[in-house]
């Protein structure tokens, strides 16, 4: 038995040296992701402030993206929020990358549900948006604190799942945010 632990630990090694070690576990998402980065708000406190009583997620979202002035008869106005993110990366070009990534992954094409909620474009796209501003971002945009160097691993490396995902009534391969093909960007 003993040896079989060893060859498969060589065997770990080996791999490790001749494909690469991984550089981030990925699992549950570290307590500091969203304190360590800097995802910029998209919508203006104005908005926030008209749909701060709303609790339900989706319903959350269609709120701000409603009073954004960023949907109308419950669809995501695609075009205008492309238009927005492209002004806001005039103002913050540190955010291009990450704003092109955003527009064309998430405005240009059809989304599958990104979490809990099956018929929210809303959720989808916002979600959709801010994994791409936190896996593209900057090293700027990131805290320098030595603590954060883990999260912005994770953020680049592994998928970031809405956390009602992680309920145990959710079966496991359900949330389409947290598969693997949803890393490219």
């Amino acid at each position: 038995m003993f040896n079989v632990v060893i060859s498969l630990a060589v065997f770990a090694a080996l791999l490790s040296v001749c494909y690469g070690a991984p550089s981030a576990i990925c699992g549950g998402s570290p307590d500091n992701l969203f304190l360590c980065s800097t995802v910029p708000l998209l919508v203006g406190e104005e908005a926030n402030r008209r749909c701060a009583a709303v609790t339900e997620e989706c319903e959350k979202v269609n709120c701000l993206l409603d009073e954004s002035m960023l949907m109308e008869d419950n669809e995501v106005m695609h075009e205008r929020f492309a238009l927005v993110l492209t002004e806001f990366a005039k103002t913050s070009p540190e955010y291009a990358p990450a704003v092109e990534a955003a527009i064309s992954e998430c405005l240009n094409r059809t989304l599958e549900p990104q979490g809990i909620h099956l018929n929210c474009p809303a959720y989808d796209v916002t979600y959709c948006m801010y994994i791409r501003f936190l896996r593209v971002s900057a090293a700027t945009n990131w805290s320098p604190a030595e603590s954060c160097a883990a999260s912005r691993e994770y953020a680049r490396s592994c998928p970031i799942c809405p956390p009602e995902c992680a309920t145990i009534d959710i079966p496991t391969g359900s949330c389409n945010a947290c598969s693997v093909t949803n890393l490219n960007v």
